[in-house]
């Protein structure tokens, strides 16, 4: 179950950054207000307000860097997005599980067995079909560092939660950790913004404020739910990324064509299809 709602709230968070152009949302500002929101989530499960006693504990580090990540991350799949087209965007953040797969079997010891090993071979097929969109990708040699650390990054955030959850944290810290790391994201963001904001330079409004705040309930509770699936007996971060990652995507894909008339090619059907090969080899290969 964790699993499952982990999806259905990042694929909200998919459509709605489809819909911010349709209703002229100012990404970057929403994506701000986000964070704020997600401290506020937080908050309200904790049934208190974080203080400063978190500094000192063991996992803090680790959320201070996942805070930087997120908000970097977010400009530079933003940069890649701009310069390479939304097909490399996608792929390129998806792909990481590459990374955190490979840390799961040599880093955490995790096994991998054949069936396993092909179903993570076929999700990530899965995910380069199903992104596959008919654009012009250019490739800009002067600017290949931009995905390179897109790439980087997604792979390392999901390395990093995952280790969080193996080594640090304790069930009833998932809420306090996660409103650490937005609170950090969201800080950085906020003093970027109001900088902007200040110099001319970017604007606010309240479409923005309302995107944020339905951007920011979903995206709170994906990543709570991707520590309690990772936290699931029985379960590890081999299968749970693969199977989020491809699902995510596929379901993202479905639900544009349904209701944001989005045309779904052969290959991208096909890729669905994978996607769906890929969960199945992944969950009975463990």
């Amino acid at each position: 179950m964790a699993i499952l709602l982990s999806v259905i709230c990042s694929t909200w968070l998919a459509l709605l950054f489809k819909l911010f152009g349709n209703y002229k949302v100012q990404t970057f500002q929403a994506i701000v207000v986000n964070y704020i929101v997600c401290v506020i989530c937080g908050s309200i499960l904790d049934g208190t307000l974080p203080s400063t006693s978190v500094v000192s504990t063991s996992w803090f580090p680790v959320a201070a860097i996942l805070g930087v990540l997120f908000i970097s991350g977010f400009f530079a799949i933003g940069m890649t997005v701009k310069y390479f087209g939304v097909t490399v965007g996608s792929v390129v953040s998806k792909m990481s599980i590459a990374l955190s797969v490979t840390a799961a079997f040599f880093l955490f010891g995790e096994q991998a067995t054949a069936l396993k090993i092909l179903g993570i071979l076929i999700a990530i097929a899965a995910v380069f079909l199903v992104s596959k969109k008919d654009e012009k990708i250019t490739f800009n040699k002067n600017l290949l560092l931009i995905p390179a650390y897109v790439f980087l990054c997604s792979g390392i955030i999901e390395i990093l939660i995952n280790y969080a959850q193996l080594s640090l944290l304790q069930e009833s810290e998932f809420n306090l950790f996660n409103i650490s790391l937005f609170g950090i994201a969201g800080l950085i963001g906020f003093v970027i913004l109001a900088g902007g904001l200040i110099s001319g330079k970017l604007s606010f409004t309240l479409r923005d404020l309302i995107g944020g705040i339905l951007l920011g309930i979903p995206n709170y509770f994906s990543i709570y739910f991707l520590l309690k699936a990772l936290a699931m007996p029985d379960w590890n971060s081999s299968m749970v990324y693969p199977i989020v990652n491809v699902s995510i995507i596929s379901l993202s894909a479905l639900l544009a064509w349904m209701f944001l008339n989005e045309k779904i090619s052969r290959l991208n059907t096909i890729g669905i299809g994978l996607s769906l090969l890929a969960i199945f080899l992944i969950t009975y290969g463990a």
